[in-house]
């Protein structure tokens, strides 16, 4: 092993840092061994032959990039340093056949050092290019070395995380809501800083930006401010956005600040039509469960998403003529569904106590109901029974508590199924008449915390969409 050179001049140097999601070993691997590099080396848009990779004091590299018109860039160097794990260094060179931009322009005698250094879970790499004079380095800057790199990170990034496996659930959260606008108004709306300062984050969060940039490689740092006047710093960095399908970003902590450092993620949003409306999936990735488990437990990510969610939906529908739901989590045990009819409270009341009322709104609109049981008074049970087109039933069952006509309602809801029905569920319905029209909330508290959350990712959200508006259709033709 060689003993490092003299430290080049800092104004030579152009130094580059990246957080990856991965241990330390697999970061390694992708530098060292040509089966990964193969994979990710290059800008987005570019493949990679590797001719030669000698990992050891002396041995060479060589590499041929492609570009998306063909062209192509050789590349080599030699190794001059390797501490395993943990350091290489190389020289840089450009082969015979790279076309400067023009005559007199490469860069000549540089020296690249990777560093691979823990935090926490993750890696976090320190590329520094070293050069021979200042001009030197300006002339790799003006190729684009930086933005290259960066879009050769992103391809790491992503092959990362496919390397580290599809199946993720142990690791992720998953959240999704139906929002009543088109998807190019959906991506818009998260893709505009200027719009998504305007409904980003939880209930009560406000956002402040403090710089942006929305394309590949590009960053947005912005300041949340909490209810309770608490300031959180965030960094996103962008690596895909593709409009109107998907963004796919990490959101990283600073890596400056190994002291204390924070739990980076990676978030792919889709949009996805769905009848007038967009269907709008997070996928939260985190670099192990335990790092879910933390931000579940200590900073509310399932309720946290899904109230921003919510406030998208509701930024992309005002003024948009819709009827619209709001979902909230105000602990980990409760959901609240928020919906406004044009009706009265009377109505509205008498909906949910009629069973011809009940048999045509209720439920998923593709099933029917054979079983339809009310016995409304405190004490008594309802019980309804869907049935698909296949014959298979989704039964449902529970006892009235309290009745106030028409302006509240509480009752158990128990999904009548093995495993569902020992964790029955209480719902708060309140229906509050303003000027002819009701708005209605439904507060329903599980026993648990996995019970609530096996509820919310059944598809309840969507449900009670259809549901509703079903509802709503029913007060319009008999009121």
């Amino acid at each position: 092993m060689n003993e490092p050179s003299e430290s080049p001049a800092e104004d030579h140097v152009i130094e580059i840092v990246r957080v990856f999601d991965a241990p330390r070993s697999l970061v390694w691997d992708c530098f060292t061994k040509a089966e990964h590099l193969a994979r990710w080396w290059g800008p987005s848009g570019f493949s990679t032959r590797v001719e030669r990779l000698e990992l050891e004091v002396g041995g060479r590299t060589e590499y041929v990039m492609t570009g998306p018109d063909g062209s192509e860039y050789p590349v080599a160097g030699t190794f001059t340093e390797i501490v395993p794990g943990e350091r290489f260094v190389t020289t840089d060179e450009f082969g015979e056949d790279y076309a400067p931009p023009e005559p007199g322009q490469l860069p000549d005698g540089m020296v690249v050092t990777a560093i691979f250094e823990d935090v926490g879970t993750r890696t976090r790499l320190t590329l520094r290019i070293a050069h021979p004079s200042v001009e030197d380095r300006r002339k790799h800057e003006d190729m684009g070395v930086v933005q290259g790199w960066n879009s050769s990170f992103d391809c790491l990034d992503q092959y990362l995380a496919e390397s580290l496996g599809s199946d993720a659930s142990d690791r992720e959260i998953v959240i999704s809501r139906i929002v009543d606008a088109p998807p190019e108004r959906v991506f818009d709306a998260w893709a505009t800083v200027e719009q998504a300062e305007k409904w980003w984050g939880p209930n009560g969060f406000t956002t402040t930006t403090k710089h942006a940039d929305v394309r590949p490689g590009g960053e947005w740092r912005f300041t949340m401010h909490g209810p309770d006047g608490t300031d959180y710093e965030n960094r996103i960095v962008f690596v895909e956005v593709a409009r109107p399908e998907r963004i796919v970003y990490r959101h990283d902590d600073d890596p400056d600040d190994s002291e204390t450092p924070g739990i980076a993620f990676r978030t792919t949003v889709t949009f996805v039509p769905e009848g007038d409306g967009t269907k709008v999936t997070l996928r939260m990735v985190f670099p192990d469960g335990a790092a879910r488990d933390r931000v579940v437990r200590e900073v509310g990510a399932v309720e946290g998403g899904v109230e921003h969610l919510s406030r998208l939906a509701e930024h992309t529908t005002v003024g948009a003529g819709r009827r619209r739901l709001t979902l909230a989590l105000p602990d980990e045990r409760t959901m609240r569904i928020v919906r406004e009819f044009d009706a009265p409270a009377e109505a509205v009341f008498e909906a949910f106590s009629n069973p011809e009322h009940v048999r045509r709104w209720w439920g998923c609109a593709a099933f029917d109901m054979p079983t339809c049981e009310i016995d409304f008074r405190p004490g008594g049970s309802w019980r309804f029974v869907q049935r698909s087109s296949v014959g298979e039933e989704f039964p449902f069952r529970g006892e009235y508590r309290e009745i106030d006509r028409p302006h509240r309602l509480v009752q158990t809801f128990t999904y009548d199924v093995e495993g569902a029905r020992d964790h029955p569920a209480v719902e708060t319905y309140t229906f509050e008449e303003r000027g002819g029209r009701t708005l209605l909330v439904n507060t329903l508290v599980h026993d648990s915390a996995e019970s609530r959350d096996g509820h919310l990712h059944s598809g309840m959200e969507s449900g009670a969409r259809e549901s509703l508006d079903r509802l709503e259709t029913l007060l319009g033709e008999v009121g």
